[in-house]
């Protein structure tokens, strides 16, 4: 120990009052024990805020929403429906349908020959078998054959006719349908790509508005730690101001404050009992304040443990915060009375005294 001061290995052994009261002083020993303890300077635990922030201020990718990458439909099928809708002219599918009619209508034509000529010939036979085949009569079948093969042939065409007006009216009313239907096809592929985009945005926002409660929970952190160490730091300065204000403090107080430091609350009772006990036993009161601080000294000489008193002490400020502050009054004189019956007899004497004057 030097200078009164304990060793830099020394204070990994200390308790952190004492830590505490070094660091008060700027000991960077003291001071970085307790960090080491999860302490700041003035005693107070400090609790390590786990951002989910990355470094650029962002929540981190794993607690990111996400409506997954913009979707681009495929357009080139409603592309040519729509080619197909605005032309004028006939589809591939109406002339491939006309060319296969034409194949069909030319088979019929010549199935139509056919039959016409096999009947020609049968009836040729059928005559000359008879009644024998004079060039007049060759003339009458030859004539009769071809006015039937005529109208057979124009009966193909006629059904080839209508066949191709029915491809072609089939062909624009499917026109007509795709030009009808097309909007609602467009509108429902922007519709997807629409709604992709809307929940990549709200998801956006949603991390946004993350983000932002995340910073502003830190804030409220970082400022509740404030306020505690502010709050560590005013009941230190009070226990200081009470250890040094003379006849102004509480004895018994200052000296259980220095090994067993009152939370800001305890200092706050025990201030609301001074005051109480100066307004409504006044002679008491500066008896123990001014005259009372050899009790203190003969304790010391005997090697009393303040911090064994801090029991009663808290048996009093629960009094206090009930607000039974006679009680709590009464209390605390009784206690300070038995140490002074104990260790300083005068004290008790003069306590008497004043009790007798009184009339009590």
């Amino acid at each position: 120990m030097a200078n009164g001061l304990p060793n830099p290995e020394d204070y990994h052994f200390k308790g952190t009052a004492d830590l505490v009261n070094y660091a008060a002083t700027g000991n960077q020993w003291a001071i970085n024990e307790l960090a080491a303890r999860g302490y700041n300077p003035q005693g107070v635990k400090e609790l390590k805020w786990q951002s989910q922030l990355d470094e650029n201020g962002n929540i981190k990718p794993q607690y990111q929403l996400s409506w997954g990458q913009d979707v681009n439909p495929n357009t080139q099928a409603i592309e040519e429906l729509r080619k197909r809708a605005l032309a004028t002219g006939p589809s591939a599918w109406s002339q491939l349908a006309t060319q296969q009619q034409g194949l069909e209508e030319q088979g019929l034509k010549n199935a139509t020959q056919r039959q016409a000529s096999a009947a020609q010939a049968q009836a040729r036979s059928s005559l000359a078998s008879k009644y024998g085949l004079s060039s007049a009569a060759q003339e009458r079948l030859a004539k009769s054959g071809m006015r039937e093969q005529m109208a057979g042939l124009q009966n193909v065409g006629f059904q080839g006719a209508q066949a191709r007006g029915n491809i072609g009216l089939q062909d624009e009313q499917m026109r007509q349908q795709m030009l009808t239907s097309l909007p609602g096809m467009e509108n429902q592929l922007a519709q997807i790509g629409l709604q992709n985009k809307q929940g990549n945005l709200a998801s956006q926002q949603f991390n946004i508005q993350n983000s932002i409660n995340e910073n502003n929970a830190k804030r409220l952190f970082d400022t509740n730690q404030y306020n505690e160490g502010m709050k560590a730091w005013a009941a230190k300065a009070q226990g200081d101001a009470m250890a040094g204000g003379g006849g102004g403090g509480s004895w018994i107080c200052t000296e259980v404050h220095k090994t067993e430091p009152f939370s800001p609350d305890d200092i706050r009772q025990l201030m609301k009992l001074r005051k109480y006990a100066l307004k409504n036993h006044e002679k008491e009161a500066r008896l123990y304040l001014y005259e009372f601080a050899p009790l203190i000294s003969c304790m010391k000489e005997n090697k009393v443990p303040f911090g064994d008193h801090i029991y009663w002490l808290d048996e009093v400020m629960a009094l206090s915060r009930q607000d039974k502050m006679e009680e709590a009054y009464k209390h605390y004189q009784a206690y300070i009375y038995q140490l002074a019956e104990r260790f300083w007899p005068i004290g008790q004497a003069m306590a008497d005294s004043l009790t007798s004057e009184e009339g009590v």
